[in-house]
């Protein structure tokens, strides 16, 4: 390499960062780059790339292009599922990647962001990068479970659950080579189930990443929602319904304080302070806005199974845990729909 070429290219650190469980993503998202804000500071975010025929010819992904490449003598990580794969039928031509029904796993993406050209200063960002991206790494989490549905915190025992969340960062070499050292290999993780979630878009990446740059957070009983799926997830019945009634009531409250707010202040009041409970909130919405307000059965399928998780005794079956956050996400959405968390356009 012509090192007078170092000189007029600006220094990066750059390295991978992992992304829980794996976004599930449609091909309009593959060889982008994102711009996203860590705690103020620009970061780049490059997805992988499709290479649409393999030596097997099928379609997969490889890593991003790096600003300083392993030695070449080590290779790169071309290990199958290193940097995702597709997961539904794809073109294999090159220049079509308009489907957006297929649907493509990426467990990794490529960060990096511009450095000083000395090693205090390249050390001194890393570090503080590897502190920030887990509240950044959160707040992208959260909003893009809450528009898509998917479940983004790794199944991983503790030891690993670290270490696959965890960044890994780096810079080229002081010298004329400005090669990095070596890449750890961690094993790939095993991707969702597309089939009950929506796919993330490039525009809603994009909205997701501005609103976590941004440090905008979800609302909470979005928040409880999607720990309620989670928990559902794990098999953690108990919790999800647990959660899944306080996102409930929280949202029973927004509801019950947009019904009430062209009611005399006193009057109000009056009304909330004798109806305390999840079940008396419940059937004063039901008083004020109809029988329809909530869904059917509310009783049976939330309250009941959300006492009794509450209080200890057997533990609830998967199906009562499953009707209990379906309830719940139900009365969230009407409280706080998804449309007006999309409060401007995706590509702004």
């Amino acid at each position: 390499m012509d090192p007078s070429h170092i000189t007029q290219t600006p220094r990066v650190v750059e390295g991978l960062h992992r992304c829980g469980a794996g976004l599930l993503v449609s091909p309009d998202c593959l060889g982008r780059t994102f711009n996203a804000r860590v705690d103020g500071r620009l970061v780049r975010i490059d997805l992988p790339k499709l290479l649409p025929k393999d030596y097997d010819g099928k379609p997969s992904l490889v890593e991003p292009d790096w600003r300083y490449p392993l030695r070449q003598a080590e290779g790169q990580m071309t290990y199958l599922g290193a940097w995702g794969s597709v997961l539904t039928a794809f073109s294999t031509n090159e220049s079509d990647l308009g489907d957006l029904n297929s649907t493509v796993w990426i467990p990794r993406v490529r960060i990096s962001t511009a450095s000083p050209d000395t090693r205090e200063d390249a050390e001194r960002i890393a570090a503080h990068l590897v502190t920030e991206l887990a509240p950044w790494w959160d707040l992208t989490q959260s909003w893009v479970e809450i528009f898509t549905g998917q479940d983004l915190t790794p199944m991983a025992d503790p030891y690993e659950r670290n270490r696959l969340r965890g960044p890994e960062l780096w810079t080229g070499g002081f010298n004329e080579h400005e090669v990095r050292q070596s890449l750890a290999a961690d094993r790939p993780i095993e991707p969702p189930d597309p089939r009950q979630i929506q796919i993330l878009t490039a525009s809603k990446l994009e909205y997701c990443l501005k609103l976590a740059s941004t440090n905008v957070e979800p609302p909470i009983e979005w928040k409880l929602a999607r720990s309620a799926q989670s928990m559902l997830t794990r098999r953690d019945f108990r919790r999800a319904i647990l959660d899944a009634g306080t996102a409930a009531e929280l949202a029973i409250g927004i509801l019950l304080d947009r019904r009430l707010k062209d009611v005399e202040v006193n009057v109000g009041k009056l009304l909330l302070a004798r109806h305390r409970t999840l079940g008396q909130h419940i059937d004063l919405l039901k008083k004020l806005s109809g029988p329809n307000s909530l869904p059917d059965d509310i009783g049976n399928k939330l309250v009941n199974p959300r006492n009794l998780a509450a209080h200890g005794g057997t533990p609830p079956t998967r199906q009562v845990a499953v009707r209990a956050v379906e309830t719940a996400v139900l009365i969230v959405e009407s409280a706080t729909s998804i449309e007006s968390l999309e409060v401007e356009d995706y590509s702004t």
